[in-house]
This record gives structure tokens, sequence and C-alpha cells, in this order.
């Protein structure tokens, strides 16, 4: 009986010790890949916010050229007859990395683009007289909108924050605010919801 006992103890303490050992192993495989998709995720971020902060300072340019064309009546700035295409994002990222929420705002982001040109071109072959306004509202839109997506992703991974000289996000965002108030006051409106 004794003999017995012994056995059903050492046959105990083999299911604890292997529950044990397969438990940690899990809970280690587990922090391992939640470090590794956290760090897939900043790298990202790393590469993923300066593409739109750029993008931004484009849009910015083009907003500023058009205003000094106007102010100097076409001898000063340049026009830009398109949207300024929004460059493609670097291929070395792992967007299942990232919250879905922002992943797919920022993978959408390119189709926004797409649809502020489309909005501009319709303008500017139906109503040329208002075109260069549209021009402003479009560009400031995309642009205030690549702005904001490049701060959360700043504020989601803890990264530094841009150095700007040029007080350009102000431009932006009057344009962008302009777009939005143009759409709810039935103005020429995208053909998608705009987000803040």
């Amino acid at each position: 009986m004794e003999n017995t006992l012994t056995l059903w103890s050492i046959a105990q303490l083999g299911v604890v010790s292997t529950a044990v050992t397969l438990g940690v192993g899990w809970i280690r495989d587990h922090i391992k890949q939640r470090q590794t998709t956290e760090r897939d995720a900043t790298y990202l971020a790393n590469r993923i916010a300066p593409v739109l902060e750029r993008y931004a300072l484009e849009c910015a340019e083009l907003i500023s050229a058009q205003a000094l064309d106007e102010d100097f009546e076409s001898y000063g700035g340049s026009r830009r007859g398109t949207i300024p295409p929004f460059p493609n994002y670097p291929s070395d990222v792992d967007w299942r990395s990232v919250d879905k929420k922002i992943g797919g705002r920022l993978l959408m982001f390119p189709n926004e683009v797409i649809e502020a040109a489309g909005h501009y071109y319709f303008i500017h072959n139906l109503h040329d007289d208002i075109c260069v306004g549209s021009y402003d509202l479009q560009v400031g839109r995309v642009g205030y909108r690549a702005w904001v997506l490049a701060c959360e992703l700043r504020n989601e991974f803890k990264l530094p924050k841009p150095f700007t000289s040029w007080p350009y996000l102000e431009d932006l965002k009057e344009k962008h605010d302009e777009a939005v108030n143009t759409v709810e006051l039935g103005g020429f409106a995208p053909s998608m919801p705009l987000a803040s």
C-alpha cells in the first residue's frame, strides 16, 4: 500500500512538473512574441511618421506657393495643377504589428489623397473660377490629415516630436477646417467623411 502511494505521489509530481514546465515555456514565448510585436510596431511608427510629416510639409509648401503666386500676381510662386501624390509607404514594415484602428487609418490615407485629387479635378474642370480655393482646401485637408496621423503614431509609441521651425501647421489646419465647413454647409463634398 505504501508503495502504491509513493508511485501515486511520483505520478502527481510528474504531472505538476510537466504542467509548470509547459506553462513557463508558454509564458516565455508569449512575452517574447509581445516584445517582438511592440518592437515591430515602434519600427513601423519610426518609418511611417516621417513619411506623413514630409507629405504634410509638401502640402504646406504648395499652399504657401499658391498664396505667394496670388500676392505677386503670378510672378512669385508657382501653381500646381494636381494634389501631390502620396508616396508609397516603406515596404519593410509589418502592418499586423500596429493596432487595427490606426493601421486602418494609415492604410486608407492614400485613398483620401486620391479622393481629394479627384475632387479638385472635378471642380477644376467644371468651375475654373473657384478651382484655386478648392485646391488650397483639398491640399490643406490631406496635408493636415497626414500630420494628425503622424502625431497619433508618435504619441502612441512615445516617439520624439519632430522639429519644425516653420509654423505651417496653422495653414494646414485652417484649410482643413475650411474644407470640413464647406462639406457641412453643403459645398462640394468629398465622397468619404472627413475624420479629424
